[in-house]
């Protein structure tokens, strides 16, 4: 079993086998990020009363406060980190963790499924490790901050966070928002399409995915602003408008909570 964290070190990892149908993880509500590597079997992993399917070389990454377990469908190994974000920078005051942390974090529960080559490579260089080597603690930060690099890339200039599945498939409700987020559609509109009403809409969103509508929407809106800000020279109020934002003020105000910054000082750092 993964052992606590340690405030000194807040980073620990380990590597089980597991067998057909096997219960493999009791169900835990860790305060600390999770990063779970399927080496090798399937497996489904139950959370917020759903189920992921994942397979061979998949990667989840499971936030924060996560109520979750896994049940092996095969003969398999799992490779499972849990960290704490200090590691990759303790500095809460910091331009790092503000621009590059925070942002994250601040999505707050979530289960996201990624395959990616470059996660993958961190993954089983730090299963690689081992405590007695030579600069142990250095190559594990190291390592992490690499991996957190991939995951922002991944999760925050690519929403590939919403791509993970079960087998009830909800993906449609995520793909109204990514055609709707430029409209004057509101939420009510939204859960009016699937045939509910706001609370019961708010509720089923909120345990299907860990976060609130509201939050999810104005998250992607402040997403796909980004290379508006970065690659042109529009107003930031044209801006707000051409992503779903009634006023550039509410717009500020929604960026500087997921983003750390305000558009102005976000466009003004690629021009540097």
């Amino acid at each position: 079993m993964v052992q606590p964290l340690s405030h000194d070190f807040p980073f620990n990892q380990g590597i089980f086998k597991c067998n057909d149908d096997q219960l493999f993880h009791p169900l835990i509500c860790s305060p600390w990020i999770t990063l779970i590597h399927l080496m090798d079997g399937e497996a489904t992993l139950i959370a917020h009363q759903q189920k992921y399917h994942f397979k061979k070389e998949d990667v989840i990454v499971i936030g924060a406060e996560m109520d979750y377990r896994i049940v092996s469908n095969t003969h398999g190994s799992i490779h499972i980190i849990r960290f704490e974000s200090s590691l990759i920078n303790p500095d809460k005051d910091s331009l790092i963790y503000h621009r590059y942390i925070e942002p994250l974090l601040t999505m707050g529960q979530g289960i996201w499924i990624l395959h990616d080559e470059a996660l993958l490579y961190g993954m089983n260089h730090l299963a690689s490790l081992t405590s007695t080597q030579s600069r142990y603690h250095l190559s594990v930060v190291s390592t992490m901050m690499n991996l957190w690099s991939v995951l922002y890339d991944a999760m925050m200039m690519t929403p590939l966070w919403v791509k993970a599945s079960d087998e009830s498939g909800r993906s449609g409700l995520i793909r109204w928002v990514h055609l709707h987020y430029a409209s004057d559609a509101s939420i009510n509109v939204w859960a009016k399409a699937y045939h509910m009403s706001r609370s019961d809409f708010d509720r089923y969103f909120g345990l299907t995915y860990g976060t609130s509508a509201l939050t999810y929407w104005n998250q992607y809106r402040v997403f796909q602003s980004l290379d508006l800000l970065k690659d042109t020279d529009l107003p930031i109020r044209l801006i707000a408008q051409q992503v779903g934002f009634e006023s550039g003020s509410y717009y500020a105000v929604v960026f500087r909570q997921y983003m750390g910054v305000s558009p102005r000082d976000y466009r003004e750092q690629f021009k540097q």
